[in-house]
């Protein structure tokens, strides 16, 4: 059971006046702040809002690359490209101002050498707390750098990002690292930050990304650039090959590997479906699959079995600086039995099926998929927090968690509202107001 107050719960969603009623349940997100999100001067935006109260101890104020593009694909999406570009740039300048860890010359190989994910994004500069000196972060992300490249490519192919010769720079140093570190066979932490392992849904990222470069590689001026960096539409093919016959390999599963890394099932696979799409078929049929059969839950979807962060009595177990911690070799967290089905339920996983299925029933008009757009949108809108919420009605968290065993009760952690949620549930119910347009009754 949940401890909020389900006074005022959004009402669900269905195809009968499907437009009128997505537009009550606007009126009213609105009106709550909802969708407000706090973004710097630079034109980035912190994990959550949690500035100025006493969960900054999470560090959520801090900026992260791939949340960043999961938001500034949202707005692309929805028509804000001003946005999305001023992110997506904002990233570029960071990346320019730390080149020396995309350069040949670094090995690259421990995590605080890698590529910076999470950073101050008021000075664009990086943590002294993840310098050699500091307690370091796990920044041996693919995924992370792989999103970035996806969306800068996006963004130059639809015309909403004219690249300058420095930021082609940037994107072609970029490719050469996913080359440098052989992405598709590197070890990295991946999404959820963790035990580094070779995994589908880093590598999956990669690939996307390479593929959406290849799109924009002939474009006059791109082409010239990259080419000056040696990179072309067969160098692309060729890097493109190893990653494309991993996942053939690996998928459906998330890890194959031995040594207890093995993982058949991840809710990040749902994002090589969608937003990325370059899973699709059966394939797409069979993560889908595994994902609801097997992580989802009465109020939202696990990120995997046995996932111990934020697993039961979370607030009791540890204190503020272990508890959004890095992950390292000796993490307690590690060591944590978590019994099935008391996983930390995750706010983001959703709504991204949510629109996988509006997809689909785009293409197809399938009833089915209609139906499944509609009941993880109603999820989705149920997982925001209620009236009696200590972080205010409407918020999107991050995940809810058991606060206690004892009593079974399920609370927004405290990481909310989570700008990644928001994003992803903003996306769910513009792709609602799309299909309610298909409807005849609408």
């Amino acid at each position: 059971m949940m401890s909020s107050n389900r006074q005022d719960p959004i009402p669900s969603v269905d195809a009968t006046n499907m437009a009128s009623q997505l537009q009550v349940i606007r009126q009213r997100l609105d009106q709550s702040g909802t969708f407000q999100m706090p973004v710097l001067e630079t034109g980035l935006y912190p994990a959550a809002s949690v500035a100025g109260s006493e969960r900054e101890y999470t560090n959520y104020q801090l900026v992260w690359v791939r949340d960043n593009i999961h938001i500034a694909h949202q707005m692309l999406v929805i028509g804000n490209d001003a946005a999305a570009a001023s992110t997506v740039e904002a990233l570029c300048r960071f990346f320019a101002k730390y080149r020396h860890r995309l350069q040949p010359s670094s090995d690259n190989q421990l995590e605080i050498d890698r590529p910076h994910v999470r950073f101050d994004g008021k000075t664009l500069s990086e943590l002294d707390s993840d310098t050699p000196s500091g307690a370091g972060w796990n920044h041996k992300q693919n995924d992370a750098l792989g999103y970035y490249v996806w969306l800068f490519a996006k963004l130059v192919a639809s015309g909403k990002l004219r690249p300058t010769s420095g930021q082609l720079e940037i994107l072609a140093l970029l490719i050469h690292f996913f080359s440098r570190i052989e992405y598709w066979q590197d070890e990295d932490s991946g999404h959820w930050e963790e035990w580094p392992k070779i995994e589908a849904s880093s590598i999956g990222v990669v690939v996307a990304a390479l593929q959406a470069v290849q799109e924009i590689s002939e474009i006059p001026g791109v082409q010239e650039t990259l080419c000056n960096h040696g990179i072309d539409h067969r160098f692309l093919e060729k890097l493109i090959q190893p990653g494309t016959a991993a996942l053939h390999e690996i998928l459906p599963n998330e890890c194959i590997q031995d040594n207890g890394k093995q993982r058949d099932v991840d809710s990040a696979l749902l994002f090589l479906i969608y937003p990325l799409e370059i899973v699709e078929g059966d394939m797409a049929d069979e993560i889908l699959s595994r994902v609801t059969s097997q992580l989802q839950g009465a109020i939202g979807i696990a990120r995997y079995k046995h996932d111990s962060f934020w697993s039961p009595g979370y607030k009791q177990q540890f204190d503020e600086k272990d508890r959004t911690d890095a992950v390292s070799a000796d993490d307690k967290r590690s060591h944590l039995q978590v019994r099935r089905g008391t996983e930390a339920q995750w706010c983001i996983f959703d709504s991204i099926i949510s629109c996988i299925h509006a997809q689909r029933f785009k293409a197809s008009g399938d009833p089915q998929d209609l139906a499944l757009q509609l009941r993880y949108l109603n999820r989705s809108l149920q997982q925001l927090t209620s009236l009696d919420s200590p972080f205010g009605a409407y918020k999107c968290p991050e995940a809810y968690y058991i606060e206690d065993l004892d009593t079974g009760v399920w609370v927004a952690n405290d990481s909310t509202p989570l700008l990644w949620s928001q994003a992803n549930l903003r996306l769910a119910l513009h792709f609602a107001e799309i299909t309610a347009k298909q409807l005849p009754s609408s």
